[in-house]
């Protein structure tokens, strides 16, 4: 952390910080931060005090962290190594997603690498084993589906092979997807709520 004249170095050693290996930092507000650890779950700072989620004290599914949204509602988002958490801070409790393979719109994979939420609220859903879903929250987060769009060899303009990096919204309400060896690919989210998906593919050749 820099104050504008010194840099501040937190460790355990010297904080509350459960894990000197950090994932990701999502920032919530001047005063609040949310930080995924490698090892140690998810851990709050406000400035002056630190708490700390792990599988010993909470529902969290995985201590290993990848991504943290927020959606409309105040509640994180926390994308794991082995599933999906929803966290009210307001209660400090968790909702578990977990792939079901019985159920046709649960989460189609556990390893969550990277979150999203769009301009309309949905929250998308970046895979380590490719593709990626879009949770819809139409009458409750706890009956929500996942929709889910999967690489197709069939299909020329379904999302490229690869697992799911990075996900992010433009202003023009495309999303710009990074796929690991799969180059980018843009999906317009207008096309989206007309049912239809068709993946704009960029890669180097």
């Amino acid at each position: 952390k820099y104050d504008g004249i010194n840099w501040l170095n937190y460790k355990t050693e010297n904080s509350g910080l459960p894990d000197n290996t950090i994932n990701l930092i999502y920032i919530e507000n001047d005063s609040s931060i949310w930080i995924g650890t490698d090892y140690a779950g998810i851990t709050h700072f406000n400035g002056e005090n630190w708490q700390s989620f792990d599988q010993s004290n909470s529902d969290l599914v995985s201590n290993k962290i990848y991504s943290i949204t927020k959606d409309n509602d105040d509640n994180l988002w926390i994308g794991t190594y082995d599933g999906l958490n929803v966290f009210d801070p307001a209660y400090n409790s968790f909702i578990v997603f977990k792939n079901d393979p019985h159920k046709k719109f649960s989460i189609a994979d556990n390893f969550i690498r990277t979150l999203c939420k769009d301009n309309n609220g949905n929250i998308w859903i970046g895979l380590d084993g490719g593709g990626i879903d879009m949770f819809k929250n139409t009458s409750g987060i706890k009956n929500g589906i996942f929709n889910h769009f999967r690489p197709d060899p069939k299909k020329d303009k379904s999302i490229s092979t690869g697992a799911v990096y990075s996900i992010i919204e433009d202003s023009n309400n495309h999303l710009w997807i990074g796929i690991e060896n799969g180059g980018l690919n843009i999906l317009d989210l207008k096309q989206v709520e007309k049912n239809r998906s068709e993946f704009l593919k960029i890669k180097y050749d």
